[in-house]
């Protein structure tokens, strides 16, 4: 037992005088590293960058901040090997093995007060934080952390490259129902324009007895905004009309809820539809359709020397 008792004090001595030196040891040091890693926090707007830069500094960036500098031309370090770097990455990234020949082109592009970003494969990759705090210590002030990497930047590029791919149907669908909805719509009124006026009549809200002229001009307006949009002809500005009708008879439609009337809410969709928060649903939903519309950048299915 003595022998076993002597070796676990002189391995109590060893472990001990090892912790106490390295520990004098650190504390003596120019730049004493912390007992404990420092976590980088990812942040997610330019403006909380302005207030971490008043001080040098390692920040994490999300996706949407490292998209947004990169439309802005900021510089982007590939951590990564060569070898991986040139089998794909970030466009006008820069990349090299060897830490002396990157600070040299780093510092051929950028001062060491300038916003650059640094990632590597994925967030389980250390590289990039490695490299970020190399370069900290040789005096770039301004580092931000893309904790993301390639990995996030190619993925979230293959969503939109699918989701681009799937607007277009979205979009010709999107007009073929609002179209269809507002043909549907103008087609009783337009046959019989009297009793269109008579539902306008009873919202209480139009003046100068104008009823009859709203009730032979509307539904024609609606007509055409649907054919507009199946044809394809001024796809913007038909979406643009259809939107505003809808908010306008949202806005009729709820004032008569909040007065008490009960009446019908002239739509020509459906004989006796009532005013109440059915009908402001679906004028919603056909809302939302027409913004999705107008915001589509490109459009199938339209005559081009019209848009």
């Amino acid at each position: 037992m003595s022998k076993f008792h002597n070796l676990y004090m002189q391995v109590g001595y060893i472990v001990l005088a090892s912790v106490v030196t390295s520990l004098l040891f650190n504390l003596l040091r120019n730049n004493p590293l912390s007992f404990v890693k420092d976590n980088v926090d990812v942040i997610s707007d330019l403006q909380s960058i302005i207030l971490e830069s008043s001080e040098p500094s390692i920040t994490g960036i999300d996706l949407g901040l490292a998209k947004q500098l990169f439309e802005e031309n900021t510089l982007f370090v590939d951590a990564r090997a060569e070898e991986n770097y040139n089998k794909g990455h970030i466009p006008e990234a820069i990349c090299h093995d060897d830490f002396d020949l990157l600070v040299e082109k780093l510092e051929s592009i950028i001062g060491m007060d300038d916003q650059f970003v640094v990632y590597c494969s994925d967030s389980d990759c250390g590289s990039s934080e490695d490299l970020s705090y190399e370069l900290q210590s040789y005096g770039y002030n301004n580092i931000l952390l893309f904790k993301g990497g390639w990995k996030e930047w190619i993925d979230s590029n293959l969503i939109q490259k699918k989701m681009n791919s799937i607007y277009p149907y979205m979009n010709i669908l999107l007009r073929f129902i609002i179209g269809g909805v507002f043909i549907w719509a103008s087609h009783d009124k337009i046959i019989d324009p009297s009793k269109f006026a008579r539902e306008i009549s009873n919202y209480h809200v139009i003046p100068l007895g104008l009823e009859n002229t709203i009730a032979i001009i509307l539904p024609w307006l609606e007509l055409f905004i649907g054919i507009g949009l199946i044809a394809g002809f001024y796809i913007n500005a038909n979406a643009f009309l259809s939107g505003f009708l809808l908010i306008l008879f949202n806005t009729l439609v709820f004032q008569a809820m909040i007065r008490g009337f009960n009446i019908e809410c002239g739509c020509g969709l459906k004989e006796g539809q009532m005013v109440g928060y059915g009908k402001l649903f679906e004028n919603f939903l056909l809302l939302a359709g027409c913004v999705f519309v107008f915001k589509t950048k490109e459009h199938f299915l339209f005559f081009q020397k019209l848009q």
